[in-house]
């Protein structure tokens, strides 16, 4: 990972201030309270987490986001966690944190979780496409080949309550602007949301104590798609709909 240029002048304000203004942030986009009957989940990018020069009071304001979720999933955390672990000094005791090594661009993913809430199950691993599968991954006006994940998306098995769920921390690869890095995006998330449906097809099979509970797996990303796919499958479908090249794309997944 490269850090980004310092800003120029430098930023300064007062952490009792920005607390305050992030506090009205959360009033006015209206995310819930904590509470025993909520699951609060949210995914973030750390951007360059790790080689970027943060202050403590930087990690305090990123620390006070955190805590008001149950679970977050992180991106671009770099090899060495030392600014990770003065993040969870901000946050109470209760926070855990589980990684991935290193993949692409040098980086990590993973999850920080309330343990008061959230317990980890057995379930840990990266999503993974077989040699012998990559020949699936393939979408009409989608050009190259697949030829696995740049970035494996981590995946780990959850508890909350009754609630038992498998959660995926995932960072496509980006590359640039041109088609063919674009195209390389779009089966990168057609591949994971072939695996997503996959997975659940199997728990409802065979069953495991580290399940796919009811999820909904949506996401934006520009690439080249010109036309809709619907699994036949009611219950379970992957849907990828674009207006044409350098589009966003909506990729859902919906598992009932």
């Amino acid at each position: 990972m490269i850090p980004h240029a310092p800003e120029c002048p430098t930023f300064l304000y007062d952490l009792d201030t920005e607390r305050q203004a992030l506090l009205a942030t959360k009033l006015h986009r209206s995310v819930p309270q904590k509470a025993a009957n909520k699951l609060l989940a949210a995914t973030w990018n750390f951007t360059n987490f790790g080689v970027q020069n943060r202050t403590d009071d930087d990690l305090a304001l990123m620390a006070e986001i955190v805590s008001w979720f149950d679970l977050v999933a992180v991106q671009e955390i770099a090899d060495n966690i030392t600014q990770l672990r003065d993040l969870m000094a901000h946050l109470p005791d209760s926070y855990h944190v589980v990684l991935t090594d290193i993949g692409g661009n040098y980086e990590r993913a993973g999850f920080l979780y309330d343990s008061s809430k959230v317990t980890r199950l057995e379930l840990a691993g990266e999503v993974a496409v077989p040699p012998k599968d990559h020949r699936y991954i393939r979408m009409k006006g989608v050009s190259g080949s697949f030829r696995g994940f740049d970035r494996n998306p981590y995946l780990a098995a959850f508890q909350a309550g009754s609630l038992t769920f498998t959660a995926v921390s995932a960072h496509l690869y980006f590359g640039s602007h041109s088609y063919f890095d674009e195209d390389r995006r779009a089966l990168e998330a057609y591949a994971l949301a072939r695996w997503a449906d996959q997975r659940h097809k199997k728990e409802q099979l065979v069953g495991s104590g580290a399940g796919v509970g009811p999820l909904e797996f949506e996401g934006l990303i520009r690439c080249p798609i010109v036309s809709t796919v619907r699994h036949p499958d009611p219950g379970s479908r992957s849907e990828f709909s674009c207006n044409g090249r350098h589009q966003l794309v909506r990729i859902k997944v919906r598992v009932r």
